[in-house]
């Protein structure tokens, strides 16, 4: 039988700001993220949004991918930094442009009609 836990990467450290966690921090900013996009947690139009991102936070903190997440987060923060230079650069690189394009849409959630 394989034991699922002996695959799981190794992953290097993510840098957090002083007095932050990684599971902190990532809370920080999805909390920061939910908030700019649905209003703030006491909006009855963000309880939903706000219910799924704790549960959701809860499952990335037992599995320990706090690290994943956010070295994902800040892979998303750089290419949409590169789309604004490629976009400023007369359309030089369309390729990384349309790349951080579709970074920027997987960051929107998708909403299901269950």
């Amino acid at each position: 039988m394989i034991d699922l836990d002996e695959l799981r990467p190794e992953l290097p450290g993510f840098p957090t700001p002083r007095g932050f966690t990684g599971n902190t921090w990532l809370r920080y900013l999805a909390e920061r993220a939910c908030t700019a996009r649905y209003g703030d947690r006491d909006d009855p139009s963000a309880v939903e949004a706000c219910s799924e991102l704790d549960h959701e936070l809860k499952i990335i903190a037992e599995l320990g991918m706090a690290g994943y997440f956010l070295i994902v987060h800040d892979i998303c923060q750089y290419a949409c930094g590169i789309s604004d230079f490629v976009a400023e650069s007369h359309g030089r690189w369309p390729l990384v442009g349309r790349l951080a394009t579709n970074l920027r849409l997987a960051g929107q959630p998708v909403h299901s009609s269950e």
